[in-house]
């Protein structure tokens, strides 16, 4: 196990842009992977996270080698954009590398460190799904050395992550990957593509007791805020942040340029789609008795999740 392997840190100066490229002085102890991103974890609600989280976690077998390399299955975690992590706590290797397949799993940036959404050449949008390719042009380029072999690639993804996947079959130019697993998402999923919210940071900034009208004076703000305040208020406040179409800026790297739904040209790749047994499972289980049995299930399912 190489656990919490850095393949970009983010920029202090940009704490919401495109991250920086990480240069090793040193030999890295690649032993712990219990860095996650800041957010409000799924699993106790309490709010946690740092910024120096873009790692990534290899799980080798024992026969790999570079003579011999092996597959390589990546999983990209999901919930809703806003929290998950990539530690063995809920994403481990122990069902794969039986099989000689090499397993990496990887952070990403959430809520309004990687979906911020604004008319902004420096926080265009969608970054969180640019940390995602930047952990797949990491991992194309290094798994050699791990043994694995990189013109095997699987990419497999749940809710949020499969959501995730699906985009870069929309819009990834890079042939960083050979087959996809998509699992309870796609990129058309009712809600994954929202309009954004033009004043999140003003509207962020004065949820922290932070008055003005100029989004770059909020943004500047916002970026010195310690994270788990800035959490705190996303949460509070109401405020959406998720994958966008973005604006277009000279000199920037614009990754979702139109919707989905009027893009043509996905991946020529092998597919294998479906969903996860009991998706949704966890938000039945604190409902009331009486919540549960009011509630006409098939028919808020048909109105949300599908248009016509």
């Amino acid at each position: 196990m190489f656990l919490g392997i850095p393949y970009a840190r983010v920029d202090p100066d940009n704490v919401f842009g495109t991250p920086m490229p990480v240069r090793f002085e040193d030999i890295f102890e690649a032993v712990d992977d219990t860095a996650i991103c800041p957010q409000e974890e799924e699993f106790n609600k309490t709010i946690t996270g740092k910024l120096d989280c873009l790692h990534i976690n290899v799980y080798i077998p024992d026969r790999a080698s570079i003579d011999s390399p092996l597959p390589v299955m990546i999983q990209i975690f999901g919930v809703e954009f806003q929290f998950g992590f990539a530690g063995r706590y809920v994403y481990g290797p122990r069902f794969l590398v039986r099989h000689d397949v090499i397993f990496i799993t990887f952070n990403y940036r959430l809520g309004p460190y990687g979906f911020f959404c604004l008319n902004n050449s420096k926080v265009p949008g969608n970054q969180g799904l640019k940390d995602q390719v930047l952990a797949l042009r990491w991992i194309k380029e290094n798994i050699r050395y791990f043994g694995g072999d990189e013109s095997n690639i699987t990419i497999l993804g749940n809710s949020a992550g499969s959501m995730s996947l699906d985009l870069h079959q929309n819009f990834l130019k890079e042939p960083l990957y050979n087959r996809v697993i998509l699992q309870s998402g796609v990129s058309l999923t009712n809600g994954v593509i929202k309009r954004p919210d033009p004043e999140a940071p003003l509207k962020l900034a004065k949820q922290l007791n932070y008055t003005t009208n100029d989004i770059t004076v909020a943004l500047s703000f916002l970026n010195k805020v310690e994270p788990h305040e800035l959490i705190a208020a996303t949460r509070d406040s109401g405020v959406f942040v998720g994958p966008c179409v973005e604006n277009k800026f000279k000199n920037v790297y614009n990754y979702i340029t139109k919707h989905p739904a009027n893009i043509n040209n996905v991946r020529d790749v092998d597919v294998l789609i479906g969903f996860t047994n009991d998706e949704g499972y966890d938000g039945v289980t604190v409902m009331k008795k009486e919540e549960f049995e009011s509630i006409d299930f098939v028919s808020d399912i048909l109105e949300a999740y599908y248009d016509f």
